[in-house]
Formats: C-alpha cells, structure tokens, sequence
C-alpha cells in the first residue's frame, strides 16, 4: 500500500511531502524506476529493510508475479539516497517482522522509539520461538513412531506377501499343504 501511495504522489507530482519512508519486507519490484519515483516523493530518508532467508515472501510473490526482482528479498540498486538494511541474520521467515519492528527501526538508527515496547516483542518473539521448537520437537517425535509403525506394517505385508507367493507356488505344482498356516493354508487347500 505504501509504495503505491508514494508512486501515485509522485503522480501527482507531489515531491518531498513525505518525510521518511521504511520499507520491510516488502513485497514490491525492486526496479529502480519505481524507487526513484518512490525517492523522489520522500524529504527524508528511503529504507528497503529485506531479507534473503524470507522464504514464504519469495515464494508467494514469486508465484503470483512474473517478476522476479522483489525489495524485500534483495537490494534496491541504482538507486541515490534509497538505503538497503539486510536483516537475515535476524529474519529467517516473513512472520518475524511483526516481533522485530522496533529492533530493525533502533538498529537503522531511527529515534523517538518506546524501547520498553521493543524489549516487550523480542520477548514475545522469543517464547513463539519457544513454541514453535517444542510443536517441530512433538511433531518429529511422532513422524518417528509413524515411521517405525509403517515399517513395521510394511514387513509384515512382505512376510504376507512372501507367504501369500510361496503357497501358490505350492499349490500349483500339487503340493497342498504351504507354509505358514491358518487361514492361508486353508485358502491354498481350497483353490
């Protein structure tokens, strides 16, 4: 929303009434034509805040767009006066933005900031993290019992199988009987 409402003002011609602009993560071109117009609107500062590990907005923007240059997966270049912050180190999956707001805004330097605030997301960032690890833990854990269940399930359909083969075989030259028993047996007997 906001780079369409700076390349209208540029539009309009409406140049320098915007003070600072920061952008993250943002899911918009990264042609330098646009961000130019962008530029030309801000009296202040132009931030493309991005992150090479923000996988969930490569892939959505990638598939609903032709485009493949996207601001908030890479720099903006060519570009005077339009700042780039790569924040992977902190951002591994477009969701981080929201807890990191303020930490991104105090790392580029940006005052007037309620630190108390920004304490209080990282905080909150760090118990979803929490969380998140637990349900991967919980969920590995129970793909392992799966696993090991399906094996299971697996060798005794081969030994079924191997059983299944073997008294036909039997039966087929006329010996009756099979191996195994039960049930098997007597499906061979019948035949």
């Amino acid at each position: 929303m906001i780079y369409s409402c700076l390349n209208t003002l540029a539009d309009r011609k409406a140049f320098g009434l915007v003070e600072n602009v920061v952008l993250l993560g943002s899911p918009t071109p990264s042609d330098s034509i646009a961000w130019r117009r962008m530029r030309s609107v801000c009296a202040g500062r132009v931030v493309n805040v991005y992150s090479s590990k923000d996988y969930l907005l490569a892939f959505l923007y990638r598939s609903a767009s032709l485009q493949l240059g996207v601001s908030g997966l890479q720099p903006v270049e060519d570009v005077m006066g339009v700042e780039n912050v790569d924040v992977s180190e902190l951002v591994d999956g477009h969701t981080k933005y929201r807890y990191l707001t303020g930490t991104i805004l105090k790392k580029i330097g940006f005052e007037d900031l309620d630190l108390e605030e920004v304490e209080k997301q990282e905080h909150v960032l760090r118990i979803e993290e929490r969380k998140e690890e637990e349900e991967r833990r919980a969920n590995m854990k129970g793909e392992e019992g799966g696993e090991k269940e399906m094996a299971e399930e697996v060798e005794r359909k081969k030994e079924e199988g191997m059983m299944g083969w073997v008294n036909s075989g039997l039966s087929s030259i006329g010996l009756g009987g099979g191996v195994g028993g039960g049930a098997g047996q007597q499906k061979v007997h019948e035949a």
